[in-house]
């Protein structure tokens, strides 16, 4: 299966059905392995699944060759930071002109995400298409807001999004999200009866306590266990 059903324009590598959280691993920590044994001796319900980064970038790739028709005339958008970890470890990207956007997502318990985007800067004449590309996708808003704030100024472009892993969409709209005349995953993921599954990246859990507090509380059942595994990290990492 290559299209999403439901989603004709909705393209992807490979596709998973979980109820585990996820973790990508996108930092180098020598001793993964050890630790990672650690987390199965810890989480008796749901054990996290681990994606290395450069597993997830290879299948995008794969992915973007396949599904993605050349363009001379190509911007490759990289919003937030997530992205700037995409693009380090993509090869596709380097033929075209690329810029980096600032993007924020901000999240409280019990409130709906919100999502802060920047427009998109250029001096490139033409840009017939505009690729995004990101390192998850989950509900789609940054790259619709994205969109929807610089639709404007590129009216000639039509709009790609591209990620390392994809949560399934929601949207009704053809490609998952609204504005976009495609979307490609390396990595599809669905959880029980249409449920998303938690993605968070390693990078993330180690350098924001806060997001690691929230994170951890909320699927692990011993999050203080979990949590002297990141400070362990932290030190190693940061």
């Amino acid at each position: 299966m290559e299209r999403l059903p439901k989603y004709p324009d909705f393209f992807y590598g490979e596709y998973l059905y979980t109820e585990s959280p996820i973790i990508l691993v996108d930092v180098d920590v020598f001793w993964l392995d050890k630790t990672c044994l650690s987390w199965q001796k810890t989480i008796d319900d749901k054990k996290p699944l681990l994606f290395e980064s450069a597993y997830l970038a290879n299948l995008l790739e794969l992915a973007l060759g396949k599904y993605l028709e050349p363009c001379e005339e190509r911007l490759v958008v990289f919003p937030g930071n997530g992205a700037i970890d995409a693009k380090d470890s993509l090869e596709y990207w380097k033929d075209y002109n690329c810029v980096n956007v600032y993007a924020k997502r901000k999240w409280q318990v019990g409130n709906d995400p919100e999502v802060i985007v920047d427009e998109i800067f250029t001096e490139w004449p033409s840009v017939k298409e505009i690729l995004v590309i990101d390192d998850a996708i989950s509900s789609g808003e940054t790259m619709k807001k994205l969109c929807e704030k610089n639709a404007n100024k590129f009216p000639e472009a039509s709009w790609t999004g591209a990620c390392w892993i994809s949560q399934k969409p929601r949207s009704k709209a053809p490609a998952g999200i609204p504005g976009f005349k495609k979307a490609i995953a390396g990595l599809v993921v669905e959880g029980p009866q249409g449920r998303r599954v938690p993605i968070n990246s390693l990078s993330t859990l180690i350098k924001d306590q806060e997001i690691a507090q929230k994170y951890t509380l909320r699927y692990f059942q011993d999050p203080e266990k979990f949590l002297r595994i990141l400070e362990e990290m932290r030190e190693y990492v940061c």
